[in-house]
């Protein structure tokens, strides 16, 4: 289970039309006249994915069987299972999965029909009339037409297609013009005596956890080293790595009133809530230095040891926060003290407490020491307030006096 390997392709997901799944304990395991549930199987390297409607489930074994499919499926103890609901991901356990329910299933084949789950997830949600899940072979931007690899289907975007990036149970808009050769696309809509699927609803996949990774959790940073991009959590012992192919991101979420101005039936009016309102999500990019102790973030991650995690992608929660704590700005050097690890500024009130694990560069973006640093010189400085005086500083970089 422990592996460093990052699974290589999402593949081909699932086809599912009009399901008659529920999660109630009494409900028929047996889908009723007219429900079908079609699938496809991405699997490489003993790693597979496939969703399919739960047939039935023993709890003291962590087992699940499926309809019409071999597979029995061994959910590990460790085994991380979510629920998609409202295009969100949310925390579930084993105990919530019922018959009827469709699964989403991440994991290892381990012999003959038997795979062993890392990864569950709940009620994967299908758009109206016909949903299919692939990767993307060519598109063309003036017919909006897309092909995929290893299938037959041709998809023609509507003129109100809803297109959209999922990316760990978030939703944000983006455009045909998005859409790139490899992606893992999930697609809705209607397909036409033509032949061609006309799409109502395109989602792009490929950033979605679908890729191998060992554990996920949300917790507070305690400690950072912003020079070799480390850092901990306080529910963790391990120490969590970052490289080059590390994704840092936030969300930032937008409230708005609804459309009813807050009116409810029989002429009651909402509290004014934000969980009452709509929310518009904003994928934003980050840098390792936009992190600091005290934020709470969700990690994925594989492990490097029994000591060592690394991060495949880190979300900053409460995003919109960054812009009020983060500060930057240039400078040049009034005094500074390498023992004290102080600084102060000629144009700026602060008094900066440069990090141990700060990021320390010289012109060239070397890395340098504080004893490299010297009153007169112009800095590019990036930090948090501790309070009205004190400016915890992240990075601190040598740049060319005006």
């Amino acid at each position: 289970m422990k592996t460093n390997k990052l699974m290589s392709a999402v593949g081909l997901l699932m086809l599912i039309a009009a399901l008659g799944a529920g999660c109630s304990r009494d409900s028929a395991t047996q889908p009723s006249i007219g429900d079908a549930v079609l699938y496809a199987v991405s699997e490489e390297d003993g790693q597979v994915q496939f969703a399919a409607q739960v047939q039935t489930k023993d709890e003291a074994q962590r087992k699940l069987t499926f309809k019409e499919r071999p597979e029995i499926v061994i959910a590990y103890e460790n085994c991380v299972v979510v629920r998609l609901r409202s295009g969100q991901e949310e925390p579930a356990s084993f105990g919530e999965i019922c018959p009827g329910d469709t699964l989403q299933v991440y994991g290892e084949r381990r012999q003959s029909s038997y795979v062993y789950a890392y990864r569950l997830r709940i009620q994967y949600e299908v758009p109206a009339n016909y949903q299919f899940a692939a990767r993307v072979q060519t598109t063309e931007q003036n017919r909006m037409r897309i092909t995929f690899q290893g299938k037959p289907d041709t998809v023609i975007a509507v003129q109100n297609c809803e297109f959209a990036r999922q990316c760990f149970g978030f939703q944000f808009q983006v455009g045909f013009s998005d859409i790139k050769p490899g992606d893992s696309l999930q697609v809705g809509g209607e397909r036409h005596q033509d032949g061609y699927m006309y799409a109502h609803q395109i989602k792009i996949c490929a950033d979605d956890p679908g890729g191998r990774w060992d554990v996920s959790f949300k917790d507070t940073i305690m400690t950072i080293d912003y020079a070799q991009g480390t850092f901990t959590v306080a529910g963790r012992s391990e120490v969590i790595t970052t490289d080059e192919d590390t994704r840092i991101r936030g969300v930032i979420v937008t409230y708005h009133e609804p459309a009813d101005n807050g009116r409810i039936g029989g002429g009651g009016t909402a509290q004014g809530e934000p969980s009452q309102w709509g929310k518009t999500y904003t994928d934003t990019v980050l840098a390792f230095t936009d992190l600091a102790v005290g934020d709470v973030v969700t990690v994925h991650a594989v492990f490097v040891d029994e000591t060592t995690l690394l991060a495949t992608c880190i979300s900053l929660v409460d995003c919109q926060e960054i812009n009020k704590k983060c500060v930057e700005f240039t400078d040049q050097i009034a005094t500074i003290d390498a023992g004290t690890r102080l600084v102060t500024f000629v144009g700026q009130t602060w008094i900066g407490d440069v990090c141990n694990g700060a990021q320390l560069l010289g012109l060239l973006g070397e890395e340098l020491t504080l004893a490299d640093f010297a009153s007169g010189e112009t800095v590019a400085v990036k930090g948090f307030p501790v309070d009205d005086v004190t400016l915890r500083i992240s990075r601190m970089e040598k740049v060319t006096t005006p």
